[in-house]
């Protein structure tokens, strides 16, 4: 359009707008931008004169912009054509104007084209502005790109294109695009658009470039859009395949495949195919449409290239985004539905795609796939035929570090098992080839993690916690076991999704030939292929539910899935069995396999339910033993599995179902004793019983002490099974001592403990010598009395009528004697175990171990506060023992002297003043045993100055020691000033010495403290009073 024909349309329309009548609103608008385009015209033509500069027209275009913006819905084309007027002066000056001028300048053209001219737009302005907006975005065909062309200016010529390929995509009639002579320029602009959706510097720029691509296939006939449908697919693969280097906006991914999509369904469509490309089935088409169809020739020379296409765009099906996976997932039924002949080829890797897409709840991929498999047989075809590409890539893709790879494989093994299930069709894939590779796959990852486990298994602990032990006695409820294979926290995501397909697969039937195959090959089977076998296999008949095996039962008319199902259940448990009767600590067996043993017999005890309590003759020992083993895990799976068996049995506690079979396991471990069975899994499991019942199992126990004791007779030069033997007897004596097992409730416990000295007054003491004057007076009478008179004819009595008369040996009285009968009231079974065990102990407080020596002695510790409270049994014990214990205060091992100094002290406290004459009697070696370590304590403080030295350790012991027999036994004078004497150094700093020594003589401790310090000077004029110092030590 040349200049006098734009300025004849910019009068027309000046005139047309004010004489239409009835349109205000256009006059208004008009009326505002009049003197707005007037202004720009004229600053347009100053600039091309040099007249004006280029501010003016940046600020011209700002304004008529503003003004377009805020009345665009009110635009007709005469408005249009009266604006472009002053706006083709704008363009006409592109080479010298700024960007931002032509921006604002393409802004002010998108309006028009959006409002204006959205249709029947002319050939001639739309040739025109196509050749403008791809120079503008792109530059000439013969550049490479513009490559000083702004981003903002490329949006807004790419938005310019999108409404000028809609327009032309509104007007009734599509010859222009389809021309041949307008090809060139329609190639070009495709060209530019393609360019800036593959190598966009934005995702802004990408979208809008992808907006008008699907704007330009939707103003072209399909003739058209297949010339050009290589390069669209070529472009927008670059676009799609993830890249490293160029990471896309999700929604630009998502466009992309929008128009990849339409793109596909426009030009492959099945429906588009000549006859002799869709089969020879095909119907017959008319002679005008066939010339439009695609024939074979095309069809063999790009389906190739769009599979390759496709494959790269697959990839992004593990995506983030669930907007990138939905619109993959469309793609992927545009190929399988529209274009399942022309890309037959593809199809296999469509279903894979879906299958990947349907473990996405979010998505309804599954549920697209069962809509196209029930229509097409040949989908589930492929859908079995992907299921065994990867069950044959499974054990190869185990051995990889990406998680996400071998999570992946495991979800779509998962979703197309669960997807043939839904269908009723049973796939043999999975019974011949599945159970192999499950076991090479769980085999090859237990080999890639195997250095993982070994440190994981150094850093258990020893010793099971009082939580464990304290929950054996609480009520039970079921408890789920912790992973043993798989269980680092990186592989958690991985084992839940191989569960979920276990899952799926023991729901099945046929999960009995897999587990029926993977039992024939545990026989055979060692390390990791033994291991991954008994998982695969406990796992998948775990997975069966109730409901699962009661609709078996009554759906099936032949041989019932539940009856083969309890045969492999039994035939695990059997060699559960077998694997536990050996030794639990040996090195050839992985420690994992004894758990898998437990969850095992747990499994069978769910199944037989009550009926399982027959089987605890076999399996209750073996899992008691394993609650010892110093593996943490191992030792919960054994708790885990006593705690679930003792429900599914009825037992209330894992504490009632040992007692109530406690003759089981005794008799166990009373013929390992009695057969000189040297291994420790006899005493290991007799420990683990007291420690998890407590009280009520120590009334059945009396038996096996001798027996302990003979085994220690014999078997003393075995250092781990004497330890463990000596750690039975010390449980015993723990737990009679915490529980109330020995029955002495009926005796009162007795205080040995002296009480303060009462000080008596002149009154006080008077009164005492006249009644002891009394009492010798009638003492002398009744003497002379009985000279003269006949002998007693019965026994003397106090004055309420009671027996004076005591037997001499244990204090009893022989009123009490005649009342039961002449024999004293007998003591528990428990009491006499305990007082056994200690007494057959002493003689074993000479072994040349010392951890053995301190822990006999700590024994005698607890024993002495459990036994104490019946005097005529436990002072003859101490009589026995104390000749063996009394020497270990000298043991040359300073822990094994605190021991005894601790276990005397328990003595003294329980025994009182039938200790007195012992002590007195070592008195002299106690008091140069004392004064020895503190001469080496003081060297040691010289040198080191540590105050947590053995040397200290034995002193503080002695202190309490001596501090012991002050407050609980009879001591004459000499012993109490030697003992004053010793404390001397350390009496003003320690309370509980002074109040000790208080309950004796008060005023000697405080004559001791006063002495040591120095007094308080006489203040007298003319006399100077020399101090007092404090007397040397002893």
């Amino acid at each position: 359009m040349d200049s006098r024909a734009r300025n004849q349309v910019f009068s027309t329309a000046s005139v047309v707008l004010c004489m239409a009548p009835g349109r205000l609103l256009l006059n208004h608008l008009w009326i505002q931008l009049k003197p707005a385009c007037v202004e720009l015209s004229q600053v347009a033509l100053s600039f091309r004169s040099k007249n004006a500069d280029a501010k003016a027209v940046v600020r011209c275009l700002g304004t008529l912009l503003e003004i377009l913006d805020k009345d665009a819905r009110s635009l007709d084309s005469a408005l249009g054509d009266y604006v472009f007027f002053p706006l083709s002066h704008v363009f006409r000056q592109s080479q010298l104007l700024p960007e931002r001028a032509l921006e604002l300048a393409l802004n002010c053209l998108g309006v028009l084209l959006s409002n204006c001219w959205n249709q029947n737009v002319s050939n001639e302005l739309a040739k025109q502005l196509l050749i403008l907006l791809t120079f503008t975005a792109g530059g000439s065909p013969a550049q490479a790109g513009n490559a000083g062309t702004s981003e903002e200016l490329k949006i807004a010529a790419f938005r310019c294109l999108t409404s000028l390929f809609k327009s032309m995509a509104n007007s009734k009639s599509k010859s222009w695009p389809n021309d041949m002579d307008n090809l060139p320029a329609l190639g070009h602009a495709v060209t530019v658009v393609l360019d800036a959706v593959a190598d966009g510097s934005s995702f802004e720029l990408q979208l809008d470039a992808l907006a008008a691509l699907e704007a330009f296939r939707l103003c072209v006939v399909r003739e058209t859009l297949v010339g050009v449908f290589p390069g669209v697919v070529s472009r927008l693969t670059k676009c799609l395949q993830p890249t490293t280097s160029a990471r896309r906006s999700y929604k630009v991914l998502e466009r992309g495949l929008q128009v990849l999509s339409a793109s596909l369904k426009c030009v492959l469509a099945d429906s588009e195919l000549k006859p002799s490309a869709r089969g020879a089935n095909a119907t017959p088409l008319r002679s005008k449409d066939e010339e439009m169809k695609l024939d074979d020739p095309w069809l063999k020379a790009n389906a190739p290239q769009v599979k390759l296409a496709l494959g790269n765009v697959v990839k992004l099906r593990n995506h983030e985004k669930l907007a990138v996976r939905q619109a993959l997932l469309q793609l992927c039924l545009v190929v399988l539905e529209d274009c399942c002949q022309s890309l037959s080829t593809a199809a296999g890797m469509m279903i894979e795609t879906l299958i990947v897409l349907s473990s996405d709840d979010a998505l309804e991929g599954q549920a697209a796939l069962k809509r196209l498999a029930l229509v097409d047989h040949n989908i589930v075809d492929l859908i079995q035929s992907s299921m065994h590409t990867w069950v044959m890539a499974l054990p190869r893709l185990m051995r990889s570090n990406d998680d996400r790879v071998r999570r992946n494989v495991v979800s779509q093994l998962s979703t197309s098992f669960r997807l043939l299930s839904e269908l009723g069709e049973k796939s043999e894939i999975v019974e011949n080839s599945m159970a192999i590779n499950l076991r090479d796959s769980v085999s090859a990852g237990l080999q890639a993690h195997s250095k993982q486990l070994l440190l994981q298994e150094s850093t258990e602990q020893l010793e099971a916690t009082d939580d464990q032990w304290q929950a054996a006695k609480r009520p039970t409820v079921h408890m789920k076991f912790p992973p043993l294979l798989l269980s680092h926290k990186s592989e958690e995501g991985f084992l839940q999704d191989l569960e979920s397909l276990l899952q799926q697969l023991g729901g099945s039937s046929s999960s009995l030939v897999i587990v029926e195959e993977l039992l024939g090959h545990i026989s055979n089977a060692s390390g990791d292929d033994l291991l991954a076998s008994f998982w695969l296999s406990l796992r998948l008949l775990q997975s069966a539910s109730n409901e699962v095996i009661f609709m078996e039962d009554v759906i099936s008319f032949g041989s019932s899935n539940t009856g083969i199902r309890a045969r492999l259940i039994e035939e695990l448990y059997s060699f559960a069995l077998t694997l536990l009767s050996g030794p639990v600590d040996g090195d050839r067996m992985d420690w994992r396999l004894y758990g898998l043993a437990m969850e095992a017999i747990t499994l069978e005890a769910r199944r037989l339910g009550g009926g399982f309590r027959m089987e605890l003759v076999d399996a209750l020992y073996p899992m008691v033993d394993l609650m010892g083993s110093s593996n943490e895990v191992l030792r919960g799976h054994a708790f885990t599995s006593l705690n679930n068996t003792a429900q599914t049995c009825g037992y209330t506690s894992v504490s009632d179902l040992l007692v109530e079979n406690v003759d089981y396991l005794v008799n166990a471990v009373s013929l390992k004793l009695n057969t000189f069975d040297i291994s420790p899994q006899a005493p290991k499991v007799l420990l683990m019983m007291i420690k998890l019942t407590g009280p009520p199992l120590l009334p059945f126990l009396d038996d096996l002490v001798g027996s302990i004791f003979a085994a220690l007779d014999s078997f003393h030069g075995y250092p781990r099974l004497v330890a463990l033997l000596f750690s039975v007897l010390e449980g015993i004596v723990q737990e009679s001592s915490r529980g109330v097992a020995i029955a002495l409730e009926s005796r009162a416990r007795i205080n040995r403990g002296k009480s303060a000295a009462q000080s008596r007054t002149i009154p006080q003491v008077c009164k005492l010598l006249e009644d002891s004057k009394r009492r010798r007076s009638e003492s002398l009478a009744n003497v002379e009395d009985q000279m003269s008179g006949e002998a007693p004819k019965e026994p003397w009595k106090r004055g309420n009528g009671e027996e004076i008369l005591t037997d001499d040996e244990t204090g009893t009285s022989l009123a009490q004697l005649k009342d039961t009968g002449g024999v004293r009231p007998a003591t528990s079974k428990v009491y006499q175990m305990v007082q056994k065990i200690a007494r057959l102990g002493q003689h074993y407080l000479t072994h040349e171990s010392p951890i053995f020596r301190r822990q006999l002695l700590s024994l005698l510790t607890t024993a002495c506060g459990a036994l104490y409270g019946d005097e005529n049994e436990f002072l003859p014990l101490v009589n026995d023992v104390w000749p063996a214990v009394i020497k270990r205060l000298y043991d040359d091992e300073h822990f094994v002297a605190v021991a005894a100094a601790e276990a005397i002290c328990q003595i003294c406290r329980c025994a009182g003043d039938f200790m007195s004459s012992r002590i007195h009697s070592e008195w002299r070696d106690i008091k140069a045993l004392y004064r020895n370590v503190r001469h080496k304590l003081q060297v040691e403080a010289r040198h080191s100055g540590g105050i947590f030295t053995p040397y200290s350790q034995v002193r503080n012991a002695l202190v309490k020691l001596l501090v012991a027999v002050v407050e609980y036994v009879r001591i004459d004078d000499d012993m109490f000033d030697d003992i004053l004497n010793l404390f001397s150094d350390i009496l003003d700093g320690r309370k509980d010495i002074q109040d000790a020594l208080s309950l004796i003589n008060a005023d000697a401790v405080w004559l001791n403290m006063w002495t040591r310090t120095e007094l308080l000077k006489p203040k007298v004029a003319g006399l100077v009073f020399e101090p007092m110092m404090a007397r040397e030590s002893v």
